[in-house]
Order: C-alpha cells, then structure tokens, then sequence
C-alpha cells in the first residue's frame, strides 16, 4: 500500500511509517513499471529512515540486486538527509555557487571597467539563483546563515574591488552595493511560498504536508528547529502574524505586503547595526569601574567582571545606575558630544559593616559579610567571586608554576 507519494517527472519519493509498508509500496511500484513495459533501476533506488530507529531496511530483490539504506539523497537537485538539517545542502549550494562565480571572476566580476549594474544583474541570475535554490523550505540555523553572509559578502566586496584587507563595514558594503542580505532573500522566499501554498486547494498534496503534525510528540530539552518554525519568526518580524492566512489568499496584496515589510526589516537591521558601530567606536556604554574596557549594556558588564575581576562583587543594578546627563563641548572643529554612565558598585570589604546591621529574613546569608543571596546557588558564586569562606583556591583555577 502506496501511503504518500510524491512524484516528478521521473523522480518518486514513496514515504511509509513501517518496514514492511516501506518493502509492500516498493513491491507495488515495480509491479506496476514493469506491467507497463518499464524495468525499475535497483541500483539508483536508495531507502532512508528518519528519526533514531537502527533496523535493516534494505530490500532484496534477487539477482537484480538489493536496494540500499543510505544517510542522504538528492531530490529534485536538494538535497535530503536523515536527520533534517541544512548544513550538507547549504554546504553544497556554496559550492555551486563558488564554483561558478570563480569561473566567471576573470573576465566579467573581476574587470573593473564594466559597470557595477551589469555585474550585479549577472551575479543575481548566475550565482544567487544557485545559492538560494529551493531556499523556500530552508530551515536555517545561525550558523548556516552566518556561512551564507560570508559568502555573499565576499562576492560583493570582488565585485566592487573592496580588498579583505580594507576595513569596510557590512552595512557600508549594503548602502554601496544596494543589495539585501541572504537573510532577507530567505524570509522573503519563504513568505512567498508560504502565500502559494495557502492559495491552493485542500487537498493538494503540498498544503496537506504543510498543516500536518506527526502523531508523536516531541521531546523535552532543546529541540530541532522546524521549518514551521521559522515561518513564524519571519511572520512576527515583519510584524504579519494578525490576519496572515487572509491576506495570503489575496496575491498582489500579500506580495506588496511581505516586499514592504522585508523592506522595512531589512532596513531597520542595517540602522541598528550602524548606530552600535557608532557608539562602540565613540566610546559610549557602561564603562567597567576596574579597567578601560566599555561593555555595550550591563549584561556585558556582568559577563566581563566576572571573567576578568572575579574576585570583585561588582553586579550593576537598574536601581543604583542612572544616566549622566549628556555634555556638549565646543571645540574649534565643532561641537562635540561625549556621554558617560555612572554605576554604582558594591564592594565586599566596605559592605560589611552596612550589611551586618540590616537583618535578612533569608537563610543563604554569607558568615564574613552578612550578604544575603536568594538561593544557594547564588551563595556559591558569592563565596567564589569575593572569596569568602574559601580556605583553598577553586579546583578549576589553574595555578602558576610550581
């Protein structure tokens, strides 16, 4: 019994929840070729299997050969593997990719009398369209997204003759070259076939897949990312969760609706990327009270004093920091604006005396400063940072010399 099936051209993917239903659909179908005068290849038909299962399920067919289990496989140029990630796939578009921008370097991305437009109209029809092809199903991770920059940026910055060496931001390299990133591409890709699906008929085989859910619930901890997934973090932010599935059905508006609002994202990122280079090169942030270093907020602050000033307890609160008001100088060059933030630390010595008097209605208390944490975790790191109560150095600390 043939239960899915998804056929093109010459391609055939059968799907079956059990072995013998597997074996069963594979014995139908070559039933069914051969009355009609056709022979099934053996040796390119491959079996995969999905999820933890460890069973044989390799089909013998006699002298014609055996069909075997294999961990991957193309289908329709994409590629397919057991454990539903894109990293082999992503892997194997910048290849492609590279392969053919690397042939075309020399004498069209590389020439530097040829106008900037015709490059990049041919590098969106000749590379783009490899690297992004079948990114409509694509669930990206942010380590596969990060490769694909890279590559994008790369290609950009050659054709532009922008050498690695020159220090030229990615969001300066966006203003230059006016393209979008391949994150945006992905979201927009994948709204647009999100809005195709939805306009088909229910019984369509790619609307059914897409809306159903497997029987088995998932498992606890951290799980995989679907592709559901992922569509909903493109709808939530271009901000299109309310009424998707209406405007879906209408064409035109869903196509200027998901263009404006990538548009509108893409846009924003590149801003936001633009004012944190701004400040960070002016110097603007939360200074650490026991170094130069300046930390972009207080959760950097925290993660830099506990990595380079252990042993003080310094842990700025919303509470005891507040912003300075900002001062203008004038200078002969024109005014210029300098911004410090104040936060105020708590230091473990001084603290006693204050902190003794006070009483603690918890029972995580530190016996030499009277502190009072709110778990015992808490009282741990406190004793570990300030080095109360520790007669000995940490077993993790590595201890010079002999």
């Amino acid at each position: 019994m043939i239960e899915w099936g998804f056929a093109y051209a010459d391609d055939l993917v059968l799907l079956s929840d059990t072995k013998e239903k597997l074996h069963e659909s594979l014995k139908i179908f070559d039933e069914a070729v051969t009355a009609a005068g056709m022979e099934m290849s053996v040796a390119k038909t491959k079996v995969m299997q999905t999820g933890k299962g460890a069973e044989d399920i390799n089909v013998d067919f006699g002298a014609r050969g055996t069909v075997k289990e294999v961990n991957e496989f193309k289908y329709l140029g994409s590629l397919i593997t057991n454990d539903g990630t894109m990293a082999r796939e992503i892997s194997e578009r910048i290849a492609k990719a590279g392969g053919v921008f690397a042939a075309m370097r020399r004498n069209v991305f590389a020439v530097r009398s040829m106008a900037k437009k015709v490059k990049l109209r041919l590098y969106a029809a000749s590379v783009l369209s490899i690297l992004l092809y079948g990114s409509e199903t694509w669930n990206v991770t942010a380590a596969d997204m990060r490769r694909l920059e890279s590559f994008h940026n790369r290609c950009l910055r050659c054709m532009f003759g922008i050498s690695r060496i020159t220090h030229f931001t990615t969001f300066d390299l966006r203003k230059l070259t006016e393209q979008q990133s391949i994150e945006t591409m992905i979201m927009n890709n994948r709204l647009r076939w999100v809005g195709h699906v939805m306009r088909m008929a229910d019984e369509r085989m790619p609307k059914r897949m897409m809306f159903a859910k497997l029987q088995t619930a998932r498992p606890q901890g951290g799980t995989k990312q679907r592709w559901k997934d992922c569509v909903q973090h493109d709808l939530r932010f271009m901000g299109l969760e309310d009424g998707w599935s209406d405007l879906a059905h209408q064409r035109d508006k869903w196509h200027s609706a998901t263009k404006e609002a990538v548009d509108k994202w893409e846009k924003a990122k590149n801003n936001k990327a633009e004012e944190d280079y701004k400040q960070k090169k002016a110097g603007e942030g939360v200074k650490c009270p026991h170094c130069s270093h300046v930390a972009k907020n207080d959760k950097g602050l925290r993660s830099h004093v506990g990595q380079k000033h252990p042993k003080w307890q310094f842990y700025p609160d919303d509470s005891t920091s507040d912003d300075s008001a900002d001062s203008t100088t004038e200078s002969d060059d024109g005014p210029s604006r300098s911004s410090t933030r104040k936060t105020s630390s708590r230091s473990a010595p001084s603290s006693s005396s204050s902190s003794s008097s006070t009483s603690t209605s918890s029972k995580w208390v530190c016996p030499e400063c009277k502190q009072d944490c709110s778990s015992g975790g808490g009282l741990s790191s406190h004793q570990r940072h300030t080095g109360h109560g520790a007669a000995t150095a940490p077993s993790h600390v590595k201890k010079k010399g002999r």
